[in-house]
């Protein structure tokens, strides 16, 4: 049972609360991220270094070509070969985009691969990818010279195949180029290598096998290693210093989205929450943060986005509108802009007792103000409650409202206000008359 005192926060002001701490946290981990990371860690943990290595392993395979920074000199990465049917070159003749692939793949097999590949099964990448095994192996073809659509094995001069050689294409796709065919030889014969939706073909093939050699993995997982370890302090940091250290050291765990919309964290039943419970409730907020910090983000954001999800729907779907974190913790999240709180229900019961016609009193429902309704509720800690009540009445309040409601203009109001002359005492020079108090009204917020 909640106090009467509080109100729960309505999930969507509770939800916009945390969106804004959320954007803020989010936004100083790309700070982060880029300052600290990029401009300190990654020089120190020798990410270029790293790149230049699997992008030149890269382009020296023959498969990609390198890519560079703004400055022209520094790399950045590389990019795959992509060619049309006819490519005009710059000395004004003409290729074929299948022919390019064709030398490209074969060499990477017979030439880059028996040089600088890993070793297949135990056996010595040169003693691997011999001319055979691509002719046999890459290309599919038969002793029989089938099994590939567009090529056949290289004759020997004798009737047969020779299998050491290069594939050339069967009579039906050479008489198609020889003519210049694009839709019928040239195009086919391109996307063999490389299809429409670069899924399938020769060349994908040969980049498929290019991504499991050590030449490229080992510098390629170096720099994923750096991203990562610069993106630990990214995470840790903002999601430490706004989803627990300003919270914890404000008063009633207040993070920022909170102090703007006017919220504040108690314990379940609506009094002063424990330090150790505001402590619990952010330490899991801040725990679900440290889920992107799984090393596989595929897996990483996913689950971050799924747990706030039903983090949300619990929200929705409770009563007292608390989240998972807030049943975990034994706390809910207040309006404080609409509630009163105290440290516990005893003070609460000896403030009411001590002032029935309080703003406490009116919320827990032992006084009814005369007049109407207060509109402007004050959110106040008992100290504060305490000093505006002696000052301010509530019921005089409503009767000056009222009194002010049934006049027609403000000389009306002047003369209700103004005592008679027949009411007026000259003070005595045994009393003083008392000096004129100032009010001390304070609206306050905690």
């Amino acid at each position: 049972m909640i106090s009467k005192t509080v109100k729960p926060a309505s999930y969507m002001r509770a939800s916009f609360a945390f969106l804004i701490d959320s954007v803020i946290a989010i936004g100083f981990m790309f700070l982060t991220y880029f300052l600290v990371g990029e401009n300190f860690m990654f020089p120190q943990l020798g990410y270029q270094d790293q790149v230049d290595a699997y992008a030149q392993y890269s382009a020296d395979s023959g498969l990609a070509t390198l890519t560079y920074e703004s400055d022209g000199a520094t790399i950045s990465g590389v990019e795959t070969l992509s060619y049309d049917p006819t490519i005009a070159l710059e000395d004004g003749t003409t290729a074929y985009g299948y022919k390019l692939y064709e030398k490209t793949v074969w060499d990477y097999y017979t030439v880059f691969l028996p040089n600088r590949g890993d070793a297949v099964d135990e056996v010595a990448a040169a003693d691997y990818y011999t001319p055979e095994y691509v002719t046999k192996t890459v290309y599919g073809l038969n002793d029989d010279g089938t099994g590939n659509d567009y090529y056949v094995p290289a004759p020997n001069g004798l009737g047969g195949f020779d299998f050491t050689l290069q594939p050339v294409l069967n009579s039906t796709y050479q008489a198609y180029v020889d003519a210049e065919n694009v839709e019928d030889g040239l195009r086919p014969l391109l996307y063999s290598y490389r299809s429409s939706d670069s899924t399938e073909g020769l060349y994908i093939d040969a980049l498929a096998n290019f991504k499991t050699q050590s030449g490229y993995l080992t510098p390629l997982n170096a720099c994923n290693k750096i991203r990562y370890l610069a993106f630990i302090p990214a995470i840790l940091g903002p999601s430490l210093i706004f989803f627990f250290i300003i919270p914890i050291a404000v008063p009633n765990g207040k993070t920022l989205g909170k102090l703007i919309l006017g919220l504040a964290v108690l314990g379940e039943d609506g009094y002063k929450a424990r330090k150790l419970s505001i402590v619990m409730h952010y330490f899991i907020i801040m725990l679900v943060y440290e889920v992107l910090l799984l090393p596989d983000q595929i897996i990483g954001f996913p689950l971050f986005a799924l747990l706030f999800l039903i983090d949300y729907i619990v929200l929705v779907l409770s009563k007292k509108h608390q989240s998972v974190h807030d049943m975990l913790s034994k706390t809910v999240v207040a309006n404080s802009r609409t509630s009163v709180w105290f440290a516990s229900q005893a003070a609460e019961e000896e403030y009411i007792a001590s002032h029935p016609s309080s703003l406490a009193a009116q919320m827990a429902g032992t006084f009814e103000p005369e007049g109407k309704p207060v509109e402007r509720r004050l959110v106040a800690n008992d100290e504060q409650i305490a000093a505006a009540d002696s000052v301010l009445d509530l019921s005089t309040i409503s009767k000056n409202r009222e009194e002010a409601r049934m006049m027609t203009s403000s000389d009306d109001f002047a003369k209700a206000k103004t005592p008679s002359a027949e009411t007026l005492e000259a003070p005595s020079a045994e009393t003083p008359a008392a000096p004129k108090k100032k009010s001390t009204r304070k609206k306050s917020e905690e």
